[in-house]
Parts: C-alpha cells; structure tokens; sequence
C-alpha cells in the first residue's frame, strides 16, 4: 500500500495547462463553436468552451452572459479574421502561451508580419491586455531595417490604439536611420499614405537631394506597378500631395538642376520661383516646404546655402565685388568690408591698380 502511494506521488502530474490544452485540442465537453475566416476563403471550425472564454475576456463573457447574449447553436461567424490567428489566441487564453498546439483545425504561429498584426488585431478585439503585450513584444524584438517598412505599414492599415505604439516606433526608426529606409528596395513598393507618412516628418536624418531621390525612385514604380510610361508627367501624377511634401527649397543649385529640374518633374512655373526664392531680395510664395529637417546633415546644409546667398538677395547698390588676386576671382561681400580691403590694399602696394569696381 505504501509502495503504491510512493510509486503515484512520484510520477508526473499534469499540469493545469496541459489539461487545457488537451481539451483544446479534442473539443471534449465543449459548448460553443466559432466559424472563421469566411472572408479569406479558408473557413475552420473551432472548439471552445465558454466557461474558460469568459473568465479570460469580458468580451466573451458579455457574448455569452449578458442580455445580447448570442445564439451559440449555430456556430458563431468571424468572417474577418484568419484561423492561424484565432488558433493562437485560443492557445493564448487555454495554456498561457502561443506555442504551435498539435491538432487544432490550423496551426498558431507568430513567425510571419502578418500573423502577428492579425493576432494583434485579435488582442484588440477580445479585449486580451496579456497577449497584445505578448505580440508587440515579438514585434519590437523583430524591428530592424528589413522588417520596419513591413511593420509601419501593416500597423497603419489595423488602426487600433497598440497599433499606435507600432507606427511610433517604426517612424523613429525612419528617422534614425532614414538613408538605408529611403535606399532599400522596399521603399518603392510601399504605399501612398506610407509615403506622405515619411516624407512629412521634419525629424529625417538625410539631406533633401536623398528624399527626392527616393521620391522620384518610388514615382517610377508606381508606374511600373501601374502599367504606365514613367514620363514626367506620370511620375508627378503618382506622386500627387507627395511631391509638395519634398522640401526643394533646401537643395542646392547643383541638384536642382540634375535632379528635378533636368528630370522635368517641376512645371518651369516652379523652377522659376525656386530659383527666385533662393536668390533674390523678394521672395515668391512656395509650395514647398522651406524649415530645414531636423537632421544634423540637412541643417548643416542649409545653413552652408544660406551664408553663401546671404548677399544675393541685396540690392546692386549694397553689393560690391573685390577682386581678389592672384586668381581674379569675384567674391561678394558687405559694402564696408570691401571699403576696408581697399584702403588697407591702397596703403601696401600703391595706388596704380584698381581694387575695385562696383557691378552692372
């Protein structure tokens, strides 16, 4: 008798999991039914039991408890989500965790970016805290220059409040590193409102000639996508609101004109208010943006552009030209300053030669 009780005490009992599991799995004593994924196609029968439902989501426990209680005969419809994504929630509520479970009418996985925005989306819609903390766990753990794209657009497409958290962190990472996110591969298939996403942050960390680059990248295939003849007029169609969101303003003279302005991309209405922007004393209203990016690179850019046109809006009146030998070069400065260059020239080498001369 002793050595019976001593030899059960000593093997293994079943944990509370694996019991639920198992009744996962086998659909025994189950009372309600759910039929998922009609809209995709590939519709899967699952069984649960509501008490364990219940106990888990207060959303489950108002389907099944309150006053609109539903009709649980019949098998409850989710058309909207997938069943790999239902089976791992199911897996989440029985056991704790989204291991693959053995037997269900689909596998769980959270390996692939969709599976995981799907399981997110069912967090959300179960109201389960636990197992949306688990999937945005996966993602963050998974971010990287590779997987950003795919997540910022997925996370903008669910639209639900720990969605959020994702867009948030994706953009960070554009920002960070925005030259490798705007040279990827994957930058040219993302979507319009991905696009106008980026391209309106003032927090990128490149110089506006990339952006534009990366713009005119994007342009062309959309029309390749589209079928269409990448034409500068097809390009600025594809791009719409995008291309007004492309700070050229910031750019200097060099790739304005062997980027843009050669490309044919800006109609010559623009080219010349550009132009007229940049170098003279009234500025033309823009429909671009002119604040430099908050980026270190672009902000030392502007400012580079704007002390070497600081005197290029004044009027010929307030602009004087030395000559600066021995090489003749012409370089624009202050009226006082090129007074001043004169008399101290006039002193050291005599008064033969002119030192200056005012421009047409």
């Amino acid at each position: 008798m002793t050595e019976h009780f001593a030899s059960s005490v000593a093997r293994p009992v079943a944990g509370f999991h694996d019991v639920w599991k198992q009744l996962l799995v086998s659909g025994e004593k189950s009372d309600v039914r759910f039929a998922v994924g009609r809209e995709s196609g590939e519709a899967k029968i699952f069984a649960a039991h509501k008490f364990l439902l219940s106990v888990r989501s207060d959303v489950f426990d108002r389907m099944f408890n309150g006053d609109l209680r539903e009709n649980t005969a019949q098998p409850i419809d989710i058309p909207e989500i997938r069943p790999a994504a239902f089976a791992a929630m199911l897996s989440f509520v029985y056991t704790g965790t989204v291991d693959a479970v053995e037997g269900l009418p689909e596998p769980c996985s959270l390996s692939g970016v969709d599976s995981v925005f799907e399981v997110l989306y069912c967090a959300d819609k179960y109201n389960l805290k636990e197992l949306t903390k688990l999937a945005l766990h996966v993602v963050f753990r998974r971010l990287d220059h590779d997987t950003c794209l795919d997540y910022l657009e997925n996370a903008q497409r669910c639209g639900m409040e720990s969605c959020a958290r994702v867009v948030q962190k994706c953009l960070n990472w554009v920002d960070c590193f925005t030259d490798v996110i705007l040279a990827a591969e994957r930058f040219c298939a993302v979507s319009r409102d991905t696009l106008l996403r980026i391209l309106q942050r003032g927090s990128l960390r490149v110089e506006e000639n990339a952006v534009y680059l990366a713009a005119e990248k994007w342009a062309k295939a959309a029309c390749l996508r589209d079928d269409v003849d990448a034409s500068p007029d097809s390009c600025r169609a594809q791009l719409d609101e995008a291309l007004f969101l492309i700070r050229f303003p910031l750019m200097t003279d060099a790739q304005l004109t062997d980027g843009p302005v050669k490309s044919g991309l800006l109609l010559p209405s623009e080219i010349v208010d550009l132009y007229t922007y940049r170098h003279a004393a009234l500025r033309p209203p823009l429909p671009f943006p002119t604040e430099p990016r908050a980026g270190g690179a672009q902000r030392k850019r502007a400012a580079s552009t704007m002390s070497d046109s600081a005197w290029a809006g004044a009027p010929p009146t307030r602009i004087r030209c030395a000559v600066e030998p021995p090489a003749g070069s012409l370089r624009l400065m202050p009226p006082a300053a090129a007074a001043r260059q004169v008399r101290e020239r006039g002193r050291g080498r005599g008064r033969g030669r002119p030192a200056e001369r005012h421009p047409p």
